[in-house]
């Protein structure tokens, strides 16, 4: 076992050292951007949140495929929301999470100043108000996950680029133009 703890940490280490051309290193509150020689087909250009970043993996969301029909269980629930429902990732694909923009509800993990990620009962509870503003709430179903050290492996492959953005920039672009628009990744025009 210890052992075990010891590898996980060491991969921790390495994959926390993993950096792109933009110099930056994956951590919980910035964006992957697939390059374009991604060759997994749900991923090619897409944006990533990461939303969790540790020792035992990174998870994020994919922000920028929008689901044109939603599952028939979450139909009565969800379809009421302004921007529509995005897929997150191909994990638990009918998991349901939020991120939300500006001030934090209980219950929210906080990503970033502004961006707070939302799911289980703090989620349904935001969902059931009738004065959810708009453009502040997006909606994911499914999220994306790596094991420790695989997202290392792939930014070191050329996968991947890590961008920094405010939470301010990150709401005001459109999700379907977010990939082209961040695709150079140059660290200074988006901190």
């Amino acid at each position: 076992m210890r052992n075990l703890v010891t590898l996980l940490l060491l991969l921790f280490t390495l994959s926390a050292h993993a950096t792109t051309p933009t110099g930056l290193a994956p951590r919980t509150g910035l964006l992957l951007v697939a390059s374009e020689q991604i060759a997994d087909p749900r991923f090619q250009q897409s944006v990533i949140l990461i939303t969790r970043h540790d020792m035992r993996g990174t998870s994020g969301l994919i922000l920028n495929r929008q689901l044109g029909k939603l599952p028939p269980d979450l139909e009565k629930t969800l379809h009421t929301l302004p921007r529509g429902i995005f897929w997150g990732g191909p994990v638990e694909p009918l998991q349901v999470r939020a991120l939300l923009f500006g001030q934090p509800p209980a219950g929210s993990d906080p990503l970033a100043p502004g961006l707070h990620l939302l799911h289980g009962q703090p989620l349904n509870e935001l969902l059931h108000q009738s004065d959810l503003p708009e453009g502040e709430l997006r909606v994911y179903l499914g999220y994306a996950g790596w094991a420790p050290a695989q997202l290392a492996r792939e930014i070191s492959r050329g996968d991947w680029i890590v961008v920094q953005l405010g939470a301010d920039t990150l709401k005001d672009l459109q999700p379907l133009r977010m990939w082209p628009a961040l695709l150079p990744a140059s660290p200074s025009p988006w901190i």
